[in-house]
Protein backbone atom coordinates (compact mmCIF):
# COMPACT_ATOMS: atom_id res chain seq x y z
CA UNK A 1 0.00 0.00 0.00
CA UNK A 2 1.27 3.36 -0.96
CA UNK A 3 2.18 5.52 2.02
CA UNK A 4 0.21 8.67 2.50
CA UNK A 5 2.17 11.94 2.35
CA UNK A 6 3.85 12.93 5.63
CA UNK A 7 4.05 9.40 7.11
CA UNK A 8 7.87 9.30 6.91
CA UNK A 9 8.07 12.63 8.67
CA UNK A 10 5.70 11.36 11.37
CA UNK A 11 7.84 8.24 11.95
CA UNK A 12 11.05 10.26 12.11
CA UNK A 13 9.52 12.75 14.53
CA UNK A 14 8.19 9.97 16.75
CA UNK A 15 11.56 8.20 16.95
CA UNK A 16 13.30 11.49 17.71
CA UNK A 17 10.86 12.26 20.53
CA UNK A 18 11.33 8.78 22.01
CA UNK A 19 15.11 9.20 21.97
CA UNK A 20 14.77 12.60 23.66
CA UNK A 21 12.43 11.16 26.33
CA UNK A 22 14.73 8.21 27.05
CA UNK A 23 17.72 10.56 27.28
CA UNK A 24 15.76 12.73 29.71
CA UNK A 25 14.92 9.70 31.86
CA UNK A 26 18.59 8.65 32.00
CA UNK A 27 19.75 12.17 32.88
CA UNK A 28 17.11 12.57 35.58
CA UNK A 29 17.98 9.14 37.03
CA UNK A 30 21.66 10.10 37.23
CA UNK A 31 20.79 13.40 38.87
CA UNK A 32 18.46 11.89 41.45
CA UNK A 33 20.91 9.06 42.14
CA UNK A 34 23.63 11.61 42.90
CA UNK A 35 21.27 13.47 45.25
CA UNK A 36 20.30 10.25 47.03
CA UNK A 37 23.95 9.28 47.46
CA UNK A 38 24.67 12.68 48.99
CA UNK A 39 21.68 12.35 51.34
CA UNK A 40 22.79 8.85 52.37
CA UNK A 41 26.25 10.22 53.20
CA UNK A 42 24.63 12.96 55.31
CA UNK A 43 22.51 10.37 57.12
CA UNK A 44 25.58 8.23 57.81
CA UNK A 45 27.48 11.28 59.13
CA UNK A 46 24.59 12.23 61.46
CA UNK A 47 24.41 8.67 62.81
CA UNK A 48 28.17 8.70 63.39
CA UNK A 49 27.96 12.06 65.20
CA UNK A 50 25.31 10.67 67.57
CA UNK A 51 27.37 7.53 68.21
CA UNK A 52 30.59 9.48 68.85
CA UNK A 53 28.90 11.90 71.26
CA UNK A 54 27.45 8.92 73.16
CA UNK A 55 30.98 7.50 73.43
CA UNK A 56 32.37 10.89 74.54
CA UNK A 57 29.79 11.00 77.34
CA UNK A 58 30.82 7.49 78.42
CA UNK A 59 34.49 8.59 78.33
CA UNK A 60 33.66 11.61 80.51
CA UNK A 61 31.91 9.35 83.01
CA UNK A 62 34.95 7.02 83.01
CA UNK A 63 37.26 9.97 83.67
CA UNK A 64 35.10 11.17 86.57
CA UNK A 65 34.73 7.67 88.02
CA UNK A 66 38.41 6.85 87.67
CA UNK A 67 39.68 10.06 89.25
CA UNK A 68 37.17 9.85 92.11
CA UNK A 69 37.97 6.20 92.72
CA UNK A 70 41.71 6.88 92.90
CA UNK A 71 41.25 10.01 95.02
CA UNK A 72 39.19 8.13 97.61
CA UNK A 73 41.03 4.79 97.58
CA UNK A 74 44.49 5.41 96.19
CA UNK A 75 44.10 2.24 94.10
CA UNK A 76 46.02 2.56 90.82
CA UNK A 77 43.52 0.31 89.02
CA UNK A 78 41.12 3.26 88.84
CA UNK A 79 43.61 5.14 86.65
CA UNK A 80 43.50 2.60 83.80
CA UNK A 81 40.10 3.68 82.36
CA UNK A 82 41.12 7.28 83.02
CA UNK A 83 44.24 6.96 80.83
CA UNK A 84 42.35 5.13 78.07
CA UNK A 85 39.52 7.69 78.07
CA UNK A 86 41.98 10.64 77.86
CA UNK A 87 43.43 9.22 74.63
CA UNK A 88 40.04 8.27 73.19
CA UNK A 89 38.60 11.75 73.84
CA UNK A 90 41.22 13.48 71.68
CA UNK A 91 40.68 11.08 68.75
CA UNK A 92 36.87 11.34 68.89
CA UNK A 93 36.92 15.13 69.13
CA UNK A 94 39.10 15.32 66.02
CA UNK A 95 36.74 12.99 64.14
CA UNK A 96 33.70 15.02 65.21
CA UNK A 97 35.41 18.21 64.06
CA UNK A 98 35.80 16.73 60.58
CA UNK A 99 32.21 15.47 60.49
CA UNK A 100 30.75 18.82 61.62
CA UNK A 101 32.95 20.99 59.40
CA UNK A 102 30.90 23.87 58.06
CA UNK A 103 28.03 23.60 60.58
CA UNK A 104 28.32 26.69 62.79
CA UNK A 105 25.65 25.69 65.34
CA UNK A 106 26.90 22.13 65.88
CA UNK A 107 30.53 23.29 66.00
CA UNK A 108 29.59 25.76 68.73
CA UNK A 109 28.11 22.90 70.79
CA UNK A 110 31.12 20.70 70.01
CA UNK A 111 33.44 23.47 71.21
CA UNK A 112 31.44 23.65 74.45
CA UNK A 113 31.89 19.89 74.89
CA UNK A 114 35.62 20.20 74.11
CA UNK A 115 36.13 23.02 76.65
CA UNK A 116 34.30 21.20 79.44
CA UNK A 117 36.09 17.92 78.65
CA UNK A 118 39.41 19.74 78.87
CA UNK A 119 38.40 21.28 82.19
CA UNK A 120 37.15 17.89 83.41
CA UNK A 121 40.40 16.15 82.47
CA UNK A 122 42.47 18.86 84.19
CA UNK A 123 40.25 18.67 87.29
CA UNK A 124 40.61 14.87 87.35
CA UNK A 125 44.38 15.14 86.97
CA UNK A 126 44.39 17.60 89.84
CA UNK A 127 42.45 15.13 92.04
CA UNK A 128 44.99 12.41 91.24
CA UNK A 129 47.93 14.73 92.00
CA UNK A 130 46.40 15.91 95.31
CA UNK A 131 45.77 12.30 96.38
CA UNK A 132 49.37 11.34 95.65
CA UNK A 133 50.97 14.42 97.23
CA UNK A 134 48.61 15.36 100.10
CA UNK A 135 46.67 12.22 100.94
CA UNK A 136 43.06 11.12 101.35
CA UNK A 137 41.65 14.03 103.34
CA UNK A 138 42.77 16.68 100.88
CA UNK A 139 41.60 14.56 97.95
CA UNK A 140 38.21 13.88 99.58
CA UNK A 141 37.76 17.59 100.22
CA UNK A 142 38.49 18.33 96.56
CA UNK A 143 35.99 15.65 95.47
CA UNK A 144 33.37 17.11 97.83
CA UNK A 145 33.47 20.48 96.03
CA UNK A 146 31.46 18.87 93.20
CA UNK A 147 33.53 20.65 90.56
CA UNK A 148 33.96 17.45 88.55
CA UNK A 149 30.22 16.75 88.57
CA UNK A 150 29.55 20.33 87.40
CA UNK A 151 31.79 19.84 84.34
CA UNK A 152 30.21 16.44 83.68
CA UNK A 153 26.71 17.94 83.82
CA UNK A 154 27.76 20.65 81.35
CA UNK A 155 29.09 17.95 79.03
CA UNK A 156 25.81 16.03 79.34
CA UNK A 157 23.75 19.12 78.46
CA UNK A 158 25.93 19.98 75.47
CA UNK A 159 25.88 16.36 74.21
CA UNK A 160 22.09 16.26 74.55
CA UNK A 161 21.73 19.54 72.58
CA UNK A 162 24.13 18.36 69.87
CA UNK A 163 22.40 14.98 69.55
CA UNK A 164 18.99 16.63 69.41
CA UNK A 165 20.06 18.94 66.60
CA UNK A 166 21.81 16.05 64.83
CA UNK A 167 18.65 13.98 65.14
CA UNK A 168 16.65 16.85 63.64
CA UNK A 169 19.12 17.04 60.76
CA UNK A 170 18.97 13.26 60.37
CA UNK A 171 15.18 13.34 60.10
CA UNK A 172 15.41 16.22 57.62
CA UNK A 173 17.86 14.23 55.47
CA UNK A 174 15.58 11.19 55.57
CA UNK A 175 12.52 13.26 54.65
CA UNK A 176 14.48 14.89 51.83
CA UNK A 177 15.62 11.47 50.59
CA UNK A 178 12.06 10.17 50.62
CA UNK A 179 10.78 13.22 48.75
CA UNK A 180 13.61 12.90 46.23
CA UNK A 181 12.82 9.22 45.72
CA UNK A 182 9.10 9.95 45.24
CA UNK A 183 9.85 12.86 42.91
CA UNK A 184 12.18 10.67 40.83
CA UNK A 185 9.57 7.96 40.45
CA UNK A 186 6.88 10.47 39.62
CA UNK A 187 8.90 12.22 36.90
CA UNK A 188 10.06 8.94 35.40
CA UNK A 189 6.52 7.60 35.45
CA UNK A 190 5.22 10.68 33.67
CA UNK A 191 7.92 10.39 31.01
CA UNK A 192 7.34 6.67 30.57
CA UNK A 193 3.60 7.20 30.27
CA UNK A 194 4.19 9.99 27.76
CA UNK A 195 6.51 7.77 25.68
CA UNK A 196 4.17 4.82 25.94
CA UNK A 197 1.13 6.87 24.94
CA UNK A 198 2.98 8.40 22.03
CA UNK A 199 4.23 4.98 20.83
CA UNK A 200 0.76 3.49 21.06
CA UNK A 201 -0.79 6.42 19.24
CA UNK A 202 1.84 6.38 16.52
CA UNK A 203 1.52 2.61 16.05
CA UNK A 204 -2.21 2.92 15.86
CA UNK A 205 -2.00 5.63 13.24
CA UNK A 206 0.63 3.74 11.16
CA UNK A 207 -1.24 0.47 11.45
CA UNK A 208 -4.48 2.04 10.33
CA UNK A 209 -2.74 3.51 7.35
CA UNK A 210 -1.09 0.20 6.39
CA UNK A 211 -3.83 -2.39 6.83
CA UNK A 212 -7.10 -0.45 7.14
CA UNK A 213 -10.15 -2.29 8.40
CA UNK A 214 -9.00 -5.82 7.47
CA UNK A 215 -6.31 -5.72 10.25
CA UNK A 216 -8.26 -3.83 12.95
CA UNK A 217 -8.84 -6.93 15.10
CA UNK A 218 -5.22 -8.03 14.78
CA UNK A 219 -4.08 -4.54 15.78
CA UNK A 220 -6.34 -4.59 18.83
CA UNK A 221 -4.96 -7.97 19.92
CA UNK A 222 -1.40 -6.77 19.51
CA UNK A 223 -2.19 -3.60 21.43
CA UNK A 224 -3.58 -5.65 24.32
CA UNK A 225 -0.51 -7.87 24.37
CA UNK A 226 1.75 -4.84 24.39
CA UNK A 227 -0.24 -3.32 27.24
CA UNK A 228 -0.05 -6.54 29.29
CA UNK A 229 3.71 -6.71 28.79
CA UNK A 230 4.05 -3.11 29.88
CA UNK A 231 1.93 -3.74 32.99
CA UNK A 232 4.08 -6.76 33.89
CA UNK A 233 7.17 -4.69 33.34
CA UNK A 234 5.86 -1.97 35.63
CA UNK A 235 4.97 -4.55 38.29
CA UNK A 236 8.46 -6.07 38.01
CA UNK A 237 10.05 -2.63 38.36
CA UNK A 238 7.85 -1.84 41.36
CA UNK A 239 8.81 -5.12 43.04
CA UNK A 240 12.46 -4.41 42.32
CA UNK A 241 12.03 -0.99 43.96
CA UNK A 242 10.66 -2.61 47.12
CA UNK A 243 13.55 -5.08 47.15
CA UNK A 244 16.02 -2.20 47.01
CA UNK A 245 14.55 -0.66 50.15
CA UNK A 246 16.94 -1.31 53.04
CA UNK A 247 14.09 -1.63 55.55
CA UNK A 248 11.86 -4.68 55.71
CA UNK A 249 8.46 -4.18 54.05
CA UNK A 250 5.21 -6.14 54.01
CA UNK A 251 1.72 -5.37 52.69
CA UNK A 252 -1.48 -6.92 54.07
CA UNK A 253 -5.03 -6.79 52.71
CA UNK A 254 -8.07 -6.14 54.90
CA UNK A 255 -8.35 -9.87 55.56
CA UNK A 256 -4.83 -9.85 57.11
CA UNK A 257 -3.40 -11.83 54.19
CA UNK A 258 0.01 -11.01 52.75
CA UNK A 259 -0.04 -9.31 49.38
CA UNK A 260 3.68 -8.54 49.37
CA UNK A 261 6.84 -9.26 51.38
CA UNK A 262 10.29 -8.03 50.36
CA UNK A 263 13.52 -9.97 50.71
CA UNK A 264 14.62 -8.21 53.92
CA UNK A 265 11.35 -9.11 55.66
CA UNK A 266 11.75 -12.71 54.49
CA UNK A 267 15.22 -12.82 56.05
CA UNK A 268 13.93 -11.52 59.39
CA UNK A 269 10.96 -13.95 59.44
CA UNK A 270 13.02 -16.82 57.97
CA UNK A 271 10.33 -17.29 55.32
CA UNK A 272 10.16 -17.38 51.52
CA UNK A 273 8.54 -14.06 50.47
CA UNK A 274 6.89 -15.60 47.39
CA UNK A 275 5.43 -18.44 49.47
CA UNK A 276 3.85 -16.02 51.95
CA UNK A 277 1.56 -14.32 49.42
CA UNK A 278 -2.10 -15.01 50.30
CA UNK A 279 -1.31 -16.45 53.74
CA UNK A 280 -2.91 -15.10 56.93
CA UNK A 281 -0.43 -13.27 59.16
CA UNK A 282 -1.84 -14.51 62.49
CA UNK A 283 -2.07 -18.07 61.23
CA UNK A 284 1.59 -17.95 60.21
CA UNK A 285 2.67 -16.10 63.36
CA UNK A 286 0.22 -17.02 66.14
CA UNK A 287 2.79 -16.03 68.77
CA UNK A 288 2.26 -12.40 67.70
CA UNK A 289 -1.40 -12.33 68.78
CA UNK A 290 -2.00 -9.88 71.66
CA UNK A 291 1.53 -8.52 71.26
CA UNK A 292 1.83 -4.70 70.91
CA UNK A 293 2.49 -5.21 67.17
CA UNK A 294 -0.85 -7.01 66.78
CA UNK A 295 -2.70 -4.20 68.55
CA UNK A 296 -0.89 -1.50 66.55
CA UNK A 297 -1.81 -3.17 63.23
CA UNK A 298 -5.47 -3.38 64.22
CA UNK A 299 -5.45 0.22 65.43
CA UNK A 300 -4.01 1.49 62.13
CA UNK A 301 -6.56 -0.56 60.15
CA UNK A 302 -9.47 0.51 62.35
CA UNK A 303 -8.67 4.22 62.64
CA UNK A 304 -7.05 4.60 59.20
CA UNK A 305 -4.26 6.57 60.84
CA UNK A 306 -0.49 6.20 60.61
CA UNK A 307 0.97 4.40 63.65
CA UNK A 308 4.58 4.38 64.83
CA UNK A 309 5.69 1.59 67.16
CA UNK A 310 9.05 0.83 68.77
CA UNK A 311 8.75 -2.41 70.74
CA UNK A 312 10.50 -5.58 71.91
CA UNK A 313 9.30 -8.86 70.30
CA UNK A 314 9.93 -11.73 72.76
CA UNK A 315 9.56 -14.62 70.24
CA UNK A 316 12.56 -13.27 68.28
CA UNK A 317 14.33 -11.64 71.29
CA UNK A 318 14.73 -8.48 69.21
CA UNK A 319 13.61 -4.84 69.14
CA UNK A 320 11.84 -3.47 66.05
CA UNK A 321 10.89 -0.01 64.80
CA UNK A 322 7.60 -0.06 62.82
CA UNK A 323 6.00 2.49 60.50
CA UNK A 324 2.41 1.37 59.78
CA UNK A 325 0.54 3.04 56.91
CA UNK A 326 -3.15 2.20 56.45
CA UNK A 327 -5.19 2.42 53.23
CA UNK A 328 -8.61 1.37 52.02
CA UNK A 329 -7.12 -1.92 50.80
CA UNK A 330 -5.17 -2.84 53.96
CA UNK A 331 -1.91 -1.75 55.60
CA UNK A 332 1.72 -1.35 54.55
CA UNK A 333 4.43 -1.81 57.17
CA UNK A 334 8.04 -0.63 56.98
CA UNK A 335 10.11 -2.03 59.84
CA UNK A 336 13.72 -2.55 60.85
CA UNK A 337 15.60 -4.18 63.71
CA UNK A 338 16.99 -1.76 66.32
CA UNK A 339 18.25 -4.28 68.88
CA UNK A 340 21.82 -2.93 68.92
CA UNK A 341 20.63 0.67 69.41
CA UNK A 342 18.46 -0.46 72.32
CA UNK A 343 21.32 -2.39 73.89
CA UNK A 344 23.53 0.71 73.59
CA UNK A 345 20.85 2.81 75.34
CA UNK A 346 20.48 0.23 78.11
CA UNK A 347 24.28 0.09 78.54
CA UNK A 348 24.40 3.88 78.89
CA UNK A 349 21.61 3.75 81.47
CA UNK A 350 23.54 1.14 83.48
CA UNK A 351 26.67 3.31 83.31
CA UNK A 352 24.69 6.34 84.53
CA UNK A 353 23.26 4.29 87.42
CA UNK A 354 26.75 3.15 88.41
CA UNK A 355 28.05 6.71 88.18
CA UNK A 356 25.22 7.98 90.39
CA UNK A 357 25.90 5.14 92.83
CA UNK A 358 29.61 5.97 93.05
CA UNK A 359 28.85 9.70 93.33
CA UNK A 360 26.36 9.18 96.17
CA UNK A 361 28.77 6.86 98.01
CA UNK A 362 31.58 9.41 97.61
CA UNK A 363 29.39 12.12 99.14
CA UNK A 364 28.38 9.69 101.90
CA UNK A 365 32.01 8.89 102.74
CA UNK A 366 32.80 12.60 103.05
CA UNK A 367 29.91 13.46 105.37
CA UNK A 368 29.54 10.25 107.48
CA UNK A 369 31.70 9.46 110.52
CA UNK A 370 29.71 6.50 111.91
CA UNK A 371 31.09 3.24 110.48
CA UNK A 372 27.86 1.21 110.90
CA UNK A 373 25.77 3.94 109.31
CA UNK A 374 28.27 4.18 106.44
CA UNK A 375 28.03 0.43 105.70
CA UNK A 376 24.24 0.45 105.94
CA UNK A 377 23.84 3.48 103.67
CA UNK A 378 26.34 2.16 101.09
CA UNK A 379 24.27 -1.05 100.78
CA UNK A 380 21.04 0.90 100.51
CA UNK A 381 22.44 3.23 97.81
CA UNK A 382 23.78 0.23 95.86
CA UNK A 383 20.26 -1.25 95.69
CA UNK A 384 18.18 1.92 95.26
CA UNK A 385 20.50 3.96 93.03
CA UNK A 386 22.84 1.35 91.53
CA UNK A 387 20.00 -1.05 90.68
CA UNK A 388 21.62 -4.11 92.32
CA UNK A 389 19.30 -6.85 93.63
CA UNK A 390 21.45 -7.41 96.74
CA UNK A 391 24.37 -5.54 98.31
CA UNK A 392 26.26 -6.61 101.45
CA UNK A 393 29.45 -5.78 103.34
CA UNK A 394 31.42 -8.35 105.32
CA UNK A 395 34.26 -8.07 107.83
CA UNK A 396 36.95 -10.67 108.55
CA UNK A 397 36.86 -12.12 112.05
CA UNK A 398 40.50 -12.43 113.02
CA UNK A 399 39.79 -15.22 115.52
CA UNK A 400 37.73 -17.48 113.26
CA UNK A 401 39.30 -16.28 109.96
CA UNK A 402 35.80 -16.11 108.46
CA UNK A 403 33.88 -13.34 106.69
CA UNK A 404 30.96 -12.10 108.76
CA UNK A 405 28.26 -9.95 107.05
CA UNK A 406 27.80 -6.67 108.94
CA UNK A 407 25.27 -4.91 106.71
CA UNK A 408 23.10 -5.63 103.66
CA UNK A 409 20.20 -4.31 101.61
CA UNK A 410 17.96 -5.80 98.92
CA UNK A 411 16.67 -9.31 98.19
CA UNK A 412 18.67 -11.40 100.66
CA UNK A 413 16.51 -14.60 100.46
CA UNK A 414 18.75 -16.57 102.82
CA UNK A 415 21.90 -15.89 100.82
CA UNK A 416 23.80 -14.42 103.76
CA UNK A 417 23.23 -17.55 105.85
CA UNK A 418 25.59 -19.29 103.47
CA UNK A 419 28.17 -16.55 103.98
CA UNK A 420 28.94 -18.01 107.43
CA UNK A 421 31.03 -20.60 105.59
CA UNK A 422 33.21 -18.03 103.78
CA UNK A 423 36.78 -18.19 105.06
CA UNK A 424 40.09 -16.62 104.16
CA UNK A 425 41.70 -20.03 104.61
CA UNK A 426 42.70 -21.97 101.51
CA UNK A 427 39.87 -24.49 101.69
CA UNK A 428 37.16 -25.38 99.17
CA UNK A 429 34.34 -25.20 101.75
CA UNK A 430 35.26 -21.64 102.63
CA UNK A 431 34.87 -20.10 99.17
CA UNK A 432 31.24 -19.17 99.79
CA UNK A 433 28.11 -19.77 97.68
CA UNK A 434 28.47 -19.98 93.89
Amino acid sequence: MKKRPGLDILLFTGILLIIIAITGIVMLSNRYSAELRKINEQVANSNQVIQLTDELLVDAVNIETGSRGFALTGNEIFLEPLKKSDTAVVRKLELLSRLLRGDVVLNRLLNKIRINLDLKIKQSQKQVQVRREKGLNEAAALVATGEGKLYLDEIRYAVADLQRKSAESLQLYRDTGEKTFISQNRVQSYLLILVFVFIVGMLGYVWNELVRRKRIQAELTRFNETLNREVKKQVTELNATFERITDAFVALDRGWRYTYMNKKAGEIFNRDPAGMIGKHIWTEFPEGIDQPFHKAYEQAMREQQYVYLEEYYPPYDKWFENHIYPSADGISVFFREITQQKKAQQKLQRINRLYNFISDVNHLIVRTNNEAELYREVCRIAVETGGFHLAWIGMINADTERVEPVSFSGQEKGYLLEMKQVSIRNESAGKGPT
